[in-house]
């Protein structure tokens, strides 16, 4: 949530409270690339122009309105993470569509590039701290 607000101090210390507690970064990573295939899906159609978004969200019916104009091109009907139209409208309207406010597409594409550069470096037994830290101050720092 504070990475979806764009909150630089928020997420460090929610980092801090998660390494303190958990010593992998791995569920972490997954999390945080499922939120952003949603993210990248939503911001390209907010940008496309068949939705707004706000801080708050999306207004009540625009994500029915573009479900229903685009979901055959998102792929099938049935429920996956990776399709934006098959997720529950309460969820996305009011729980990831705030930080689609918050984030331009290319960000956002950035950010989901850096998850797997980071997911990489972990393998390869870096530190995972460091390299997550590194990847939220990259999306968080500057905006574009």
């Amino acid at each position: 949530e504070a990475w979806a607000a764009r909150d630089l101090p928020w997420a460090l210390e929610a980092l801090d409270r998660y390494f303190f507690n958990e010593s992998s970064c791995r569920p972490l990573l997954a999390a945080l690339q499922s939120r952003l295939r949603l993210l990248i899906q939503l911001r390209s159609c907010v940008d496309a122009g068949d939705m707004k978004v706000t801080s708050a969200g999306l207004a009540k019916g625009q994500f029915q309105t573009a479900a229903t104009r685009h979901g055959a091109s998102f792929g099938s009907a049935v429920k996956s993470s990776a399709n934006l139209f098959s997720q529950n409208d309460w969820y996305i309207s009011t729980k990831v569509a705030p930080a689609a406010a918050n984030y331009s597409l290319s960000e956002l594409i950035d950010t989901q590039l850096a998850c797997g550069e980071c997911f990489d470096s972990v393998n390869k037994g870096g530190n995972e701290v460091q390299l997550v830290r590194t990847l939220f101050l990259r999306a968080l720092a500057v905006k574009r």
